[in-house]
């Protein structure tokens, strides 16, 4: 399912975007404890919270995130701006595409563990790298992806072979 592409940004930060954009796990806890919208979209880019975490590598704030219900593939991540030094990219992204064109590996790993399409993740970089040539971030999150894919194929057990 395709995600919604909302143009510009949405309103200020929230305390809660705020708290994930400066690393800390005990405020973000804190305001989820105390009824924080886990999906309230906000800030510049019009996303929410757990793509921020996502595009940061902060996996305990993902964590705590998920915990309060955020759907690790449903987020809604848009980066249709442009501004603080970032890209904006003319697809739709979800928290996975985010962590891995921003290289964060092992926030791809996290999320892919909970729910998070991988081949989605795979099809749509191989969509941008086709459309937008010279684009090496596009390359080098489809590399990141696939070799994602590739340890998660290799750790599984072989299926038993019928004699």
């Amino acid at each position: 399912m395709a995600l919604p592409l909302l143009q510009g940004g949405c309103s200020a930060p929230t305390p809660l975007l705020e708290a994930i954009r400066q690393d800390d796990i005990r405020a973000v806890r804190t305001l989820l404890d105390q009824g924080a919208d886990p999906r309230k979209i906000s800030g510049h880019w019009g996303q929410e919270p757990l793509c921020d975490a996502a595009s940061d590598g902060q996996i305990e704030i993902m964590r705590a995130l998920l915990e309060k219900g955020v759907d690790a593939d449903r987020a809604v991540c848009c980066c249709s701006g442009s501004g603080w030094g970032r890209t904006a990219y003319p697809f739709p992204l979800t928290p996975l595409t985010l962590a891995a064109l921003t290289g964060h590996g092992k926030a791809v790993r996290f999320l892919a563990d909970r729910g998070a399409d991988l081949q989605g993740g795979i099809a749509t970089m191989e969509r941008q790298v086709a459309v937008s040539p010279g684009r090496t971030d596009y390359v080098a999150a489809l590399i990141l992806l696939k070799k994602i894919a590739a340890t998660r194929e290799l750790s599984r057990p072989a299926p038993p072979v019928k004699a």
